[in-house]
């Protein structure tokens, strides 16, 4: 790729970049994933390999029966396809009508995927959420959100929270309306005022205007869908994960928003084959990645892999290798984390019995990535094509991967050891803010990443965090991302981590992860540095390794002291053993949780220093 096709007003040394104009936008969803329906119509659109292939039986009737001797829940794209239009006129027996909110609770399941292409047909709002997160601020986000119908796994204690919740939230809002349906994925167990999610199917074949509600036929449903849509309509929202305010943020993804992330992130598709992708979705539906990459398979025709991730084990390492070695996946979304995982399980082994060549394409991502990062996931996967890619639940598509032609990784340009996250994508405007002085910052300075898109949202719902937007003189509405980045002189971006995560020292901004590339390249170990808190002196920088392999804590630190200087100076390096922990803590996006580590450091010193 050219990168000069991309970059506009990249002449004044100042850190702003535009992309070049992205082709025209549509205003369907259904539209986009239609493609996928009429390019591709006997081909495989979903498959879940933890299903019976039965599961869905009463959504068919005829030549759309699914085949029973399938190993698995396995449906075509005209079977999903029907299966959607079933459930949607099910939905509208119930007065579920165009702008309704489907707010789901529940493991990744066929049931989920399929809500989700009704959502497109039906015109509905889709939104998920974390199951602990609804339980700490259920009342809010119900408030917030106002969702039409509700959708739990089927489990009773589910169903009583959400029951709870619903009473909590009717008492303490006047004015909030209750959602009008509630929906059980189980299929024998239900509570009082709940309805089986198979019911619907049969709700979906009655006789239109039986409920005394008007039902939109086949195609009246996809007319409508693909010819009037509201662009401005919310197509979905989902929820940041609430670790920096406090609670979890909605964002509000309008059609055209969509829509616009859909069309500026085709290439990540079509490194894998595009219609020949089985796309491996191995995070918990209420990321926003999970449907942002569903949609964008169906786009493409090409197959989405969904195995039962719940908010636990999302981006699994066991996922991971039974997606790929047992599904065949030739497309899978990793974090820095995971690649150190997969690489352990790999050496230890006893014999090969992990096989990644069904892989032709790699996102790599959900953490700064360093370029021993990059060259280990492309020596995993050797047949693939690896980009770094950057996304957020506020939106995406800001940056494309301007590197698949280079003959190794070692040819990407790195900033130190820091790999970059690529060039600004065609449809999206990027500065980096000094926030000191109050402008856009020189090339190659680092400073607050802030972007100017499309694709992302407008406010977040419930208007929390108002000051994360703003417009310039000119009328373009910004994000603040908080992230800390720096562009180089020849354009290319690079992410070195969040800006609540930025430590200086002596008036010195600290890159940590030029410290954990440092520790990584010289003990051979993966490695995240903290700044913790000492019973007995100010708070240092710490190292935590995996295994200290054959190096002391001592040559580490002298090792970092002397290829970074003093400013960048380890106050002690102890490894996970030492902290009484197995793994490195990660969250739902397998994203190394600092905090739990800082917190870990700080208990070791304290009992290091009780025993003096």
């Amino acid at each position: 790729m050219d990168q000069a096709t991309l970059l506009t007003g990249d002449s004044s040394g100042l850190a702003e970049l535009a992309g070049r104009a992205l082709d025209d936008v549509g205003d369907s969803i259904f539209a986009e994933i239609e493609g996928g329906l009429i390019e591709n119509p006997d081909g495989v659109a979903l498959c879940c390999p933890h299903q019976r292939p039965n599961e869905l039986k009463e959504f068919f009737s005829g030549e759309e029966a699914g085949d029973e001797t399938s190993p698995c829940l396995s449906l075509t794209y005209s079977q999903l396809h029907q299966a959607a239009l079933t459930l949607a006129k099910g939905l509208q027996f119930h007065d579920i009508r165009p702008g309704c909110v489907i707010l789901v609770l529940a493991p990744n399941s066929a049931e989920v995927g399929l809500l989700l292409w009704t959502c497109a047909v039906a015109r509905l709002t889709f939104s998920a959420i974390d199951t602990s997160l609804l339980e700490r601020n259920g009342s809010a986000v119900l408030a917030d959100l106002e969702p039409s119908v509700v959708v739990v796994s089927g489990k009773d204690d589910d169903q009583r929270v959400v029951d709870e919740l619903i009473e909590a939230t009717s008492q303490h809002r006047q004015q909030w309306k209750p959602p009008k349906l509630r929906i059980s994925l189980d299929t024998d167990h239900h509570r009082s005022g709940w309805v089986l999610f198979r019911r619907l199917a049969e709700d979906g074949a009655c006789d239109p205007g039986q409920n005394g509600v008007e039902v939109l036929e086949r195609g009246a449903l996809e007319s409508e869908a693909r010819d009037r849509d509201d662009p401005h309509r919310i197509h979905s929202v989902m929820f940041t994960s609430g670790t920096s305010a406090g609670r979890p943020k909605g964002c509000p993804q309008t059609v055209r928003s969509t829509v616009h992330l859909l069309r500026s992130q085709a290439w990540l598709i079509e490194a894998g084959n595009k219609a020949g992708s089985r796309v491996l979705v191995q995070a918990h539906n209420s990321r926003a990645i999970a449907p942002a990459l569903m949609l964008q398979t169906w786009r493409a025709g090409g197959t989405v892999l969904m195995p039962r991730v719940t908010v636990h084990t999302s981006f699994s390492l066991q996922d991971l290798i039974d997606g790929v070695s047992d599904s065949r996946a030739t497309f899978v979304v990793v974090s820095p984390a995971l690649v150190h995982a997969l690489g352990q399980r790999i050496a230890v082994q006893s014999r090969p019995s992990i096989t990644l060549h069904s892989v032709r394409g790699v996102q790599l991502g959900g953490d700064v990535v360093m370029r021993g990062h990059l060259a280990k996931c492309a020596a995993l996967f050797p047949h693939a094509k690896v980009c770094i890619n950057h996304g957020m639940s506020e939106g995406g598509g800001f940056f494309t991967w301007p590197f698949f032609d280079a003959p190794s990784p070692a040819q990407v340009p790195c900033f130190g050891e820091l790999c970059p996250i690529g060039v600004v994508a065609p449809g999206a405007r990027i500065r980096i803010w000094d926030p000191v002085c109050q402008n856009v910052a020189r090339r190659g300075v680092l400073g607050e990443l802030h972007v100017c898109c499309a694709s992302i949202i407008t406010q977040y719902l419930g208007g929390l965090n108002g000051d994360a937007f703003y417009h310039d003189t000119l009328g373009r509405r910004w994000l603040v991302t908080g992230d800390q980045a720096m562009i180089d002189q020849s354009g290319l971006v690079f992410i070195v981590g969040r800006s609540k995560d930025t430590i200086r020292r002596a008036g010195i901004t600290i890159v940590t992860v030029a410290i954990e590339s440092c520790v990584e390249k010289y003990a051979n170990t993966q490695a995240c540095v903290v700044l913790a808190a000492h019973p007995t002196a100010d708070k240092q920088l710490f190292a935590i390794v995996r295994a200290f392999n054959g190096r002391t804590e001592q040559q580490i630190v002298e090792y970092v002291a002397t290829a970074l200087g003093a400013s960048h100076a380890l106050g002690g390096v102890v490894s996970l053993r030492q902290l009484g922990l197995a793994e490195f803590p990660v969250n739902a996006t397998h994203k190394i949780i600092k905090r739990e580590l800082e917190d870990a450091v700080g208990q070791h010193l304290s009992r290091a220093t009780a025993t003096v």
